[in-house]
């Protein structure tokens, strides 16, 4: 499995992190990342909070990582398979520079509406 270089931290969990002390937030994302680095638990033996909140946090992380592994693997059969094919219209490119004529239609129209403005 893949494994992203960020953990995502929601915000649905502010209110949980706020009921927590300081060294409480800092021993939980200090777990959290050592988890998400080197697949280690944390030892939280001596509060329960914090073992609750981790193992919640912890599923979140997993799923997280592997929708991204998930997405890797889409994207790399997506390039395994190349561009579009030579023939295919939609891979060739056109200069921004050029009008279309539908560009051209337009400037024709223009013209005309000013002559008959002057006309009368």
């Amino acid at each position: 499995m893949k494994e992203p270089k960020y953990i995502k931290l929601f915000n649905d969990c502010a209110d949980e992190f706020a009921m927590l002390s300081d060294e409480q937030v800092g021993r939980l994302l200090k777990g959290l990342l050592t988890y998400a680095n080197r697949a280690e638990k944390p030892d939280f033996t001596d509060d329960i909070t914090l073992r609750v909140l981790f193992s919640i946090l912890k599923k979140q992380i997993d799923r997280e990582y592997k929708k991204y592994d998930e997405l890797c693997q889409a994207r790399s059969a997506a390039g395994r398979k190349g561009g579009a094919p030579k023939g295919n219209t939609n891979a060739r490119k056109t200069s921004k520079t050029t009008k279309t004529s539908q560009d051209k239609d337009k400037d024709k129209d223009n013209d005309k509406d000013n002559d008959k403005d002057k006309d009368i």
